[in-house]
């Protein structure tokens, strides 16, 4: 069991500490570095460690910085008044700052203190701090734009959602109008047939009116005859005297009848002929219609084509906002998955932290 001893006395100290030179021996052969100073912070003695460490840093860094690190070693042993202190001593070479690591404690006349080169060390720590720095301000960010994704995705499922319901009714509403619109073709189609057919028999009016007004012309030649052959016969009549007065009073009423006849077949010829002027107007007026109702016909079939083309637009567009909205979720999905990366990345950012301090 190794004792301490008392200050100033070789109570309690081994027999081989007790000669100065074996304590000195014992100090140079120590493996960690060992630097005594004088009250006044003046080095007095290395052990071979800490010149060992010393060439090391003169080789990497130069003599500039050993002298500023024992500069600032001699500041803390005249400004320190709480001891055992453990510190950093900064400095710059060459634009570079560098660390030293320094414990030193005080004993009566001097000072005793161990060093090491921390560069490498603390610009790790620095070197980590600022990737966790950095660790944490993605993460942050990574969840505000999961956040941001998973708000947008929600408002696009919604609206994706909301226009592919639109788009139903509104194929079913072109649907319904393009029932409609066929009825109407239908319907238009029976009426040109009709107003052809109507036009046709006005034609065959007009034949018939000509034919009758043949008819009424033969007439009219039979009353001329009947009238000559009756003012004959009035003649003969005449020339018979007594004996052909009953046969004149029949060839005056002959005469008669035959005159009637021809103003009647006048009036009829009349009546043909205005029958055969207005079936000519109105033989135009329907192909007037008919060329109108093909017309109509004709926009009716590019209306209903044009239908059927908008339902077939519409049905992709239901289809297409379907395959919006199922993005949309996969995106909400992907969203959550990106919140729970910036999450674990945070976690692992604390972690490092701890690690480093």
């Amino acid at each position: 069991m190794v004792r301490k001893g008392s200050a100033g006395t070789g109570e309690g100290v081994p027999p081989m500490l007790r000669s100065a030179e074996t304590l000195l021996a014992a100090l140079h052969a120590a493996p960690s570095v060992l630097i005594i100073a004088n009250a006044a912070g003046e080095i007095v003695y290395r052990n071979k460690a800490a010149d060992e460490l010393t060439r090391r840093a003169v080789g990497q860094h130069g003599e500039q910085a050993m002298l500023d690190l024992r500069n600032g070693m001699k500041r803390i042993m005249e400004t320190a008044t709480d001891f055992p202190l453990t510190t950093h001593i900064p400095t710059e070479v060459n634009g570079r700052k560098l660390y030293g690591g320094v414990t030193i404690d005080r004993f009566p006349g001097g000072f005793i203190f161990t060093w090491s080169d921390e560069t490498e060390k603390v610009e790790a720590n620095e070197l980590v701090n600022s990737l966790v720095t950095e660790l944490t301000r993605a993460s942050s960010e990574l969840a505000e734009a999961g956040r941001q994704l998973a708000d947008a995705a929600g408002q696009s499922a919604e609206r994706a959602d909301a226009i592919s319901r639109n788009s139903s009714e509104m194929a079913e509403s072109i649907r319904e109008i393009a029932g409609r619109v066929t009825s109407a073709t239908t319907s238009t189609d029976t009426a040109v047939a009709s107003a052809r057919s109507t036009a046709n028999s006005m034609n065959q009016l007009q034949g018939s009116s000509q034919e009758i007004g043949n008819v009424t012309k033969l007439i009219i030649a039979v009353a001329e005859q009947t009238k000559l052959l009756a003012l004959n016969a009035q003649i003969e009549s005449a020339r018979a005297g007594a004996a052909g007065k009953g046969f004149a009073v029949v060839a005056a009423e002959v005469k008669e009848l035959a005159g009637r006849s021809a103003e009647a077949t006048q009036q009829i010829i009349g009546m043909i002929k205005a029958i055969q002027s207005e079936s000519l107007q109105a033989v135009d007026g329907i192909s007037g219609i008919v060329g109108l109702i093909e017309n109509i016909a004709e926009q009716q079939t590019m209306i209903a084509a044009a239908v059927e083309e908008q339902t077939a637009t519409s049905a992709e567009m239901s289809g297409g906002m379907h395959a919006v909205a199922e993005s949309a979720t996969a995106a909400a999905r992907g969203a959550e998955t990106v919140l729970a990366a910036a999450a674990n990345l945070r976690e692992q950012a604390d972690r490092l932290r701890q690690l480093t301090t």
